[in-house]
């Protein structure tokens, strides 16, 4: 069979709202499919997934994101259609529809499905299905961009969440449920069984964030302005940011702003489970979500985690038992789920071994071949 997917990720080359369609990808490619994906032309920083899934035989189809904007496009497809032209506005993505998949998924970073990303399918008789991998209660549809996606949806054959936060949110924003939603689970980067060590005995305690560096959505000032506090310059803490991010100097000069001598960057780690093999607690106080990997990898590593009470955070990390949750985005639910979770600091070691049980009753072993199962059945079944 013939299958595509739709990215529409435009604010870095990669991150975790790639990784189980590439993922996916790479499975429909073992078992002989023909496979399409259209991604933005991300010139000499092109992923190195992107490379690697090539060399496997995917054909890719670039969009040069400083084009014309998809609201220009849109008018002059429509103008050419009052004009009765026949030849049809060529982008890449008509150029993916051309090719006729069977099945085509459109893979959302953010936001929601509009025409610029599903009209083509639509257009050409094509069966598709669109993945929310991250959903906002700051990012709220105007009335003409709600209908606009709820008419993509409606042509779709299913809707796909990572959580059923998303899932619930993205009803409200909408105020519409499609009739075959599905969860869905994003693969991870480490072993499912995998079991890492507790660390040298404590103190330092160590806290790791792990994720890119973009305070807008993983809350990197809430992380920096809790530790802040002067408790913490009196606690044996040691606090260390994995990964990196467009606004990298920004957080780092925030650190330095703030004084924090015991905060630490440590760039991208290849290796996640590295990390935990010398770090106690993940800290992510994220301001939207879908299903962070970074909670997933650690709790399948031992390790207890704070988080915000955002999309599907909840779903995983259970207050008091797995972890912390903290109410809001916000530095005083921040700082006031640290403190609880500090108070218990000697309990971590059990509640990391809770939270390794409980993320494997809820994520299987392999979501990309079971994502792949699970088109091969959408494109069976209209």
């Amino acid at each position: 069979m013939k299958f595509a997917f739709i990215s529409t990720m435009v604010g870095a080359p990669w991150g975790g709202s790639e990784e189980l369609w590439s993922a996916t990808a790479a499975q429909l490619l073992a078992q002989g499919h023909t496979v399409s994906a259209c991604v933005k032309d991300w010139g000499e920083a092109e992923p190195e997934t992107l490379r690697r899934l090539a060399a496997q035989g995917l054909q890719i189809f670039l969009r040069n994101e400083s084009g014309p904007p998809p609201t220009v496009v849109r008018v002059r497809r429509k103008i050419a259609e009052k004009l009765g032209w026949r030849r049809p506005l060529v982008t890449p993505l008509t150029q993916l529809a051309a090719t006729r998949p069977d099945f085509t998924v459109v893979s959302l970073g953010g936001g929601f499905p509009n025409d610029d990303c599903c009209g083509d399918l639509v257009r050409n008789g094509l069966a598709y299905a669109v993945l929310f991998q991250s959903a906002a209660e700051q990012s709220w549809p105007g009335d003409r961009e709600r209908e606009e996606a709820v008419a993509m949806l409606r042509g779709a054959r299913a809707a796909l969440f990572v959580s059923e936060g998303n899932r619930r949110l993205v009803s409200r924003q909408l105020v519409d449920d499609h009739p075959r939603s599905l969860i869905v689970r994003n693969p991870f980067r480490v072993e499912y069984d995998q079991v890492i060590p507790w660390p040298a005995a404590a103190p330092p305690w160590r806290i790791a964030i792990v994720g890119r560096l973009d305070p807008a959505a993983k809350g990197c000032d809430l992380v920096l302005e809790t530790f802040a506090r002067p408790q913490w310059r009196q606690r044996l803490v040691e606090v260390t940011f994995f990964g990196t991010g467009a606004a990298a100097k920004g957080v780092e000069a925030l650190a330095a702003r703030l004084n924090l001598n015991f905060v630490r960057f440590a760039g991208q780690v290849a290796d996640v489970a590295e990390i935990w093999r010398s770090h106690h607690l993940l800290l992510l106080p994220s301001r939207f979500e879908g299903l962070p990997l970074a909670i997933i990898e650690a709790m399948l590593c031992g390790r207890p985690c704070v988080a915000t009470d955002v999309a599907g955070n909840g779903e995983l990390v259970v207050d008091g038992q797995t972890g912390f949750l903290a109410a809001s985005a916000t530095i005083n639910a921040v700082a006031e789920s640290m403190e609880r979770a500090w108070a218990t600091r000697e309990d971590w070691s059990q509640m990391g071994a809770a939270a390794a049980t409980a993320v494997r009753q809820l994520v299987p072993r392999n979501p990309a071949a079971n994502f792949a199962d699970l088109l091969m059945q959408l494109a069976n079944k209209p």
